[in-house]
């Protein structure tokens, strides 16, 4: 397990490669639909950013490695 935002009021753990969602707001360039659409990404966690509150993760969607900072992790849930 590596820390999510260490030395802040918000440390959590959440272990690698756990199954993480994130919330896309509807301005999001990923988001078709605005009112409608998918507004989600689901991903793997990868680890967290050490310069901002901001944790890196891998869209199963896309096969690309993000950037978010609203999300919400399940740390029992694992991608093989």
């Amino acid at each position: 397990m590596k820390p999510a935002f260490a030395g802040t009021r918000g440390t959590v753990a959440i272990p690698f490669g756990c199954r993480v969602v994130s919330v896309l707001p509807r301005e999001h360039r990923r988001v078709v639909n605005g009112s409608f659409g998918d507004r989600f990404v689901e991903g793997i966690y990868l680890h967290a950013d050490s310069q901002t509150p901001t944790i890196r993760m891998f869209d199963l969607a896309s096969k690309t490695e993000l950037s978010v900072k609203d999300f919400k992790s399940y740390p029992d849930e694992f991608f093989f």
